[in-house]
């Protein structure tokens, strides 16, 4: 073989302006990166947050970065160099190495990672462990090792320039490192994660389109295998004989399969929000870095094919100049750069944290890294990187040799820490010395950078003899049961438990019987394929001249019609026949016998002929589309192996000779990439198909659930009304029992003429009584029929929608349709029930789509408009909020807008369902009623239009106190304790009142049970607020009614307790003076209360003109500006002037005087002296 030199070719003048399209390809993938990492930098919340994220991060997001992160552009430059001089030497031990390496961290070391996940680095980890020296120790020794590992990223960087643009200028490596130590410095860990994602994608199209350029650009590509067979670095034989190389290839191999986490590897690891997303994404990268890895290694050989003999640095020159033509030179100069760049700012990022969290922070005694000082060590690595790079040479020898220590110092503590060994901190530091101490020796005395193994060795060594000896606690720990991997091995036994017990009840013919295909005109289309692939097999054979096996392919011809003709006719065969156990064997015996057993005899019979080669694919890829990957295989498996039997068997030399002759290495590979690719495909889609009946199981799991949680809620407020009801009833019987006891007092003394006046005044008194019981038991109903339990939340309109048609995307097989959406809405943003809003949106549409009666499409429309509620507390007036229109139809037209809907709070008439299919039509109309809203639903001609309107904000109409509704009642701890203010009240009302005591003290009683465990903004309990408003308004009235109402002005407003059982309780009067304290619009026949705004409030009280409900309104406002100062300064202000503007001229427009001056020295005080 002539071996020639290679030197380098410089550029001609005149080809500088083509250099300038790899230049502008250049500058626009560096702005590309730094917008990127501008855009995603976020807004970080604090010093984990810019370490590790939020670990919200997908797996495909962190199995890129991980990717990114390990292939460095040195990566490249020696797998290109190393394959081409070293071949099986470099990659078994680099490439196969690192695949070992790499899968020892996603399957042994990942799910051990349970409690290291949320540290921000490994030396964090060690010194919680162990202690703030060995943290400091363990974070200087990663500094060390990461500062060179950027400089010679870097050093790529300005390498691949001068290869590609013959560009000898520091300037595009002081952009690039800028650019990199910028968005590093911004984002942290977030705006570095998605460049690198950026980065991939780059490098990971780049690698492949370099390969084919090689490919393409051979002569004669079966050079490739000559050399292959010739070149002695590529022979298994060769390769794994004693040697000095095979020596050197274990010791490579030794540390390439070693789990090194890396700073920037381990980072990437806590990222993770999971040990299972640590497994799954270490497990995706594997498999990506080793195709990567032979990629590199792929083109390295193709290099030395096209010119063997140079030396290593001359191999990347070569392969620039000699097969990469311009344009596509930028683009290789980009994915060099992307991989220097991806490796820098992760190892920058995770050093700058490294040197924050765990050198700096405990040697100032803080707790954790600071984000200043984070970003003040993001600008020095990057700095001194670059000049490292650039301009010191000797320095960063010694820099990377420094590396040599972190592997024995460091990693050896850690994995023993990650796989259950832990003890003292004295042990770890002597382990930690004696190993720095066994590579120092080694580099000085043996001059050897391999020192590494015996310096984990003695770290090793000492680390457990030393624990042993010295009898340290600790040791080996137990696996936590509650731990993932614990959970995770539990799973598994149970999964190879239930295998077993699958394997042990398995019966064949169910088994085929349940993979027998849904529509029969499968089999049809399988005869129809096997019949055209068979025959058209024989016209191949016939082309090639294969004189062997006239008989074998006589029989196939005529053995394959009759089958292929059942197949053909299975729709037509009687029921019994195709779902008897004949039709469970015939349907996968035909399947194997046709496509594997006949197509393997006819492949070989054809020499391998490409065009049944390419049906052999096809065969493999219908039966794994049509069984079960394990029944599939079968089929193929026994098919397959049975026609080599048989051929053999009838003419071995033929059969030999065939098989030694599948083509040429381009055929191979390319059918090879073929298959392979295809069979991805067909798994994945497999999978996919399980991943969609796994969504639609969870969705039909979450429904059930919901409705078993219904239907239980359900219950427990049915007994709960029960309770009521009972409880009210007799209450009510038992006034009606002392009314009758009174009457008959008063007939005994009284004459004719006032027995008839008496019992007039009983009846009149006994009915109101009676019709309050009525009120009652109506509102109970209402409740019982139609109140549904609101979760308010605010929520984007466009995102509610997207999350409904996300739910229909999932729901694919039950809503195959598109819907027409015209959004007119300026609103943006409602506060409504999400969820119930979300199903009232997929429900309704689900059932528009089914009950259409025409081709029409289904039209979602969603408008503005307004909702009225009157309000009977103030006189002709109607409440006027901001609303959704939101219209479901299949009809042509929409139906007419009004500008103004009329709400209704005395109940509806619900949608009795016919059939279980309008249940969501009754459902949906519940959910617009507890938004207070209004429902029509029209029957057309062309189908159902449904009109909902809802208001855009619930809490301006419903009260929050609705949603206590379906609470349970609080049950009082103070029962039996006594406050002295409620002590001093009590006694200052019996002294100087008539007022009736057990009334008085029931609606205390009910006032510390409803209210019991709330607070007010003072911190006292609430039920000490109407103490202090009724012991306020002794000062001013003696009346009964108001001092009650006084009791239980609040109990409306701010628990479930209704206006019509105060009065079913007390009297009419004492629930007409609550109901105009409250802020509240109650009725007596109607559960529902509306939401009053602070206007409507005072308008309300302008009206009123019973000076009971006026008093306790000022008595409340009294004591709220007592206790003022717990309110917020703007709050503050805003009720005082109230105050002063309404509430006082009110005070002394009523006389009392009092309670004026002192509302108006309290609010002097307050705008004096905000705060």
């Amino acid at each position: 073989m002539t071996v020639t030199t290679w030197s380098a070719k410089y550029l001609d003048p005149y080809e500088i302006s083509d250099q300038y399209i790899d230049i502008l390809i250049f500058v626009v993938f560096l702005c590309l990166n730094a917008v990127v990492g501008w855009k995603y930098r976020g807004k970080t919340k604090s010093f984990k947050e810019y370490a590790i994220g939020d670990k919200k991060f997908s797996t495909a997001t962190l199995t890129a970065t991980i990717v990114a992160t390990w292939m460095s552009g040195s990566y490249l430059f020696t797998i290109l160099e190393e394959t081409y001089t070293r071949g099986l030497y470099y990659i078994n031990a680099a490439i196969l190495g690192n695949i070992v390496g790499l899968l020892t961290i996603a399957r042994a070391v990942g799910p051990r990672m349970g409690r290291f996940l949320d540290c921000v680095s490994m030396p964090e980890a060690l010194g919680k462990l162990y202690g703030k020296q060995v943290q400091v120790i363990s974070g200087i020794c990663c500094v060390l090792q990461s500062i060179g590992y950027i400089a010679v990223q870097f050093k790529i960087m300005a390498k691949i320039l001068i290869i590609i643009f013959n560009y000898d200028s520091p300037a595009f490596v002081y952009l690039a490192a800028t650019i990199v130590t910028l968005y590093s410095l911004s984002g942290g860990v977030k705006a570095v994660t998605f460049t690198d994602v950026l980065q991939f994608f780059t490098f990971g199209t780049l690698l492949p389109v370099l390969a084919l350029t090689v490919w393409n650009n051979l002569e004669d590509h079966g050079q490739v295998a000559a050399m292959l067979k010739s070149n002695p670095h590529f022979s298994l034989k060769e390769v794994f004989q004693w040697s000095p190389e095979f020596v050197g290839m274990f010791v490579l191999f030794s540390y390439y399969i070693l789990p090194e986490l890396a700073p920037e590897m381990y980072q990437r690891v806590t990222m993770a929000n999971s040990p299972t997303q640590v497994k799954h994404s270490m497990t995706w990268a594997t498999f990506i870095c080793s195709t990567l890895g032979l990629c590199v290694a792929w083109i390295a050989i193709l290099v030395l094919t096209d010119h063997p003999g140079m030396r290593d640095d001359e191999v990347v020159p070569y392969l620039v100049n000699t097969h990469v033509p311009t344009g596509l030179k930028g683009f290789l100069g980009v994915g060099v750069l992307a991989l220097a760049m991806s490796t820098a700012d992760s190892t920058i990022n995770s050093t700058a944290v490294i040197t924050s969290n765990d050198v700096v922070a405990p040697l100032r005694s803080q707790k954790e890294g600071s984000l200043r000082a984070a970003k003040i060590a993001t600008l020095f690595l990057g700095a001194f990187a670059v000049w490292l790079a650039l301009y010191v040479k000797g320095i960063l020898d010694i820099i990377l040799l420094s590396a040599c220590f972190y592997t024995p110092v460091v990693l050896v503590p850690m994995l023993l820490a990650i796989f259950g060994f832990q003890t003292s901190k004295r042990v770890v530091l002597m382990a930690m010395g004696t190993g720095a101490v066994t590579v120092t020796a080694f580099l000085i005395i043996f001059r050897n950078a391999d020192s590494f193994f015996p310096g984990m060795l003695a770290n090793l060594v000492v680390m457990l003899g030393a624990h042993s000896l010295l009898k340290e606690k600790g040791g080996w720990q137990p696996l936590d049961p509650t731990s993932s991997l614990a959970l995770e091995r539990a799973a598994r036994k149970k999964a190879w438990r239930r295998r077993l017990q699958a394997l042990k009840s398995f019966k064949l013919t169910p088994y085929l019987q349940q993979n027998l295909p849904v529509q029969e005109s499968l089999y049809f289309l399988f005869g129809l394929y096997a019949l055209v692939a068979t025959y058209a097999a024989f016209y191949t054979i016939d082309r090639v001249n294969n004189p062997a096996y006239p008989m074998l392919a006589m029989g196939i011809y005529y053995a394959v019609l009759p089958i292929t003709t059942a197949l053909l006719t299975v729709p037509i065969w009687p029921k019994h026949v195709r779902k008897s156990k004949f039709m469970a064997y015939f349907w996968p015996l035909s399947i194997g016998g046709v496509l594997f057993f006949v197509g393997s005899c006819l492949t070989i019979m054809s020499d391998f002929h490409h065009m049944y080669m390419m049906i052999m694919m096809i065969n493999l890829l219908i039966t794994l589309l049509v069984f079960p990957g394990f029944l599939a295989f079968l089929l193929v498996f026994l098919g397959t192996t049975a026609a080599m039997v048989l051929l053999y068997a009838t003419n071995q030399s033929a059969v030999v000779w065939s098989l030694s002759t599948l083509g040429t290495l381009e055929f191979k590979t390319t059918y090879g990439l073929l298959l392979f690719t295809s069979l991805l495909i067909v798994l994945f889609r497999s999978k996919a198909v399980y991943q969609q009946l796994v969504r639609s199981y969870e969705l039909l799991r979450v429904d059930t659930t919901t409705a078993k949680q219904s239907f239980v809620e359900a219950l427990h407020y049915r007994e709960e009304l029960l309770e009521n009801i009972q409880v009210d009833k007799i209450e009510a019987l038992h006034t009606i029992k002392q009314l009758q006891q009174q009457l008959e007092d008063e007939l005994k003394s009284a004459t004719e003429t006032q027995k008839l006046d008496i019992f007039k005044k009983q009846i009149n008194t006994t009915g109101k009584k009676l019709q309050k019981l009525i009120d009652h038991m109506s509102q109970a109903l209402q409740q019982a029929q139609t109140h549904l339990h609101l979760v308010v939340d605010n929520v984007d309109l466009s995102a509610l929608l997207d999350r409904v048609f996300s739910v229909l995307s999932k729901q694919e097989a039950r809503f195959p349709y598109q819907v027409l959406t015209h959004q007119n809405s300026t609103q943006t943003t409602l506060q409504v029930d999400v969820d119930k809003i979300k199903q009232l949106f997929v429900e309704g549409l689900y059932y528009a789509w089914k009950h259409k009666q025409e081709n029409y499409p289904v039209t979602l429309s969603i408008e503005d408009t307004l909702l009225g509620y009157p309000i009977a507390s103030i006189q002709d007036y109607v409440k006027k909020v901001k609303a959704l229109q939101i219209v479901i139809t299949s009809a042509k037209t929409l139906p007419e807008q009004k500008d103004l809907y009329m709400g209704s709070t005395d109940g509806i008439s619900v949608r009795i369902p016919k059939n279980s299919d309008e249940l969501p039509l009754m459902e949906n109309q519940q959910i617009v009623d507890a938004h207070y809203g209004v429902s029509t639903i029209l029957e057309e001609e062309c189908g159902i239009t449904q009109i909902y309107v809802i208001p855009v904000r619930v809490r301006e109409v419903r009260p929050q106190t609705m949603d206590l509704l379906h609470t349970a009642e609080g049950t009082s701890t103070l029962g039996t304790t006594i406050d002295p203010t409620e002590q001093e009240l009590i006694g200052h009302v019996q002294k100087t009142t008539r007022v009736d005591m057990v009334l008085f003290q029931k609606a205390i009683q009910l006032a510390k049970k409803y209210h019991a465990g709330v607070t007010r903004k003072t911190g006292e309990p609430f039920y000490l607020h109407p103490i202090a408003v009724a012991r306020i308004l002794l000062d001013y009235t003696q009346d009964q009614d108001t001092l009650l109402a006084a009791l239980l002005h609040d109990i409306v407003e701010d628990t479930k307790f209704s206006l019509a059982r105060v009065a079913l309780h007390f009297n009419t009067d004492v629930s007409k003076i609550v109901d105009g304290v409250t802020h509240l619009d109650s009725r007596l026949k109607s559960f529902k209360r509306v939401q009053l705004s602070m206007d409507e409030n005072i308008r309300q009280l302008l009206g009123i003109k019973d000076e009971r409900i006026l008093y306790v309104k000022l008595a409340d406002r009294l004591h709220n500006m007592r206790t003022i100062r717990a309110k917020s300064p703007k709050s503050q202000q805003n009720t005082t002037r109230e105050t002063l503007l309404f509430y006082v001229p009110m005070a002394e427009k009523l006389s009392l005087t009092g309670i004026a001056e002192e509302l108006r020295r309290l609010c002097t005080a307050v705008l004096d002296n905000p705060k």
